[in-house]
């Protein structure tokens, strides 16, 4: 089977996958999040690790990202701002 579409930009393995009808967001071990947009497949926004521990779930609600890490902790994020 011959790949459609190869979206680059994760520099480590990639953890989870979560969409909703305007972003796909993709998170790798390093706990960064890469925003891509779902009609364009480009990317448009980063979310940088803020402590390097890995993100264990991802799920969206609306715009909003919700992440669980590692160490414990659960972050909210603004897909459109990336923040």
């Amino acid at each position: 089977m011959k790949t459609k579409l190869d979206l680059i930009g994760h520099q480590h393995g990639i953890t989870n996958l979560a969409s909703n009808d305007e972003f796909l967001v993709s998170s790798d071990t390093t706990g960064m999040m890469l925003i891509w947009n779902t009609r364009t497949m480009l990317q448009v926004n980063v979310i940088e690790p803020i402590d390097h521990s890995g993100i264990t779930s991802l799920s969206m609600w609306k715009n909003c990202i919700i992440a669980s890490y590692a160490n414990g902790m659960i972050r909210f994020f603004d897909a459109v701002h990336g923040e």
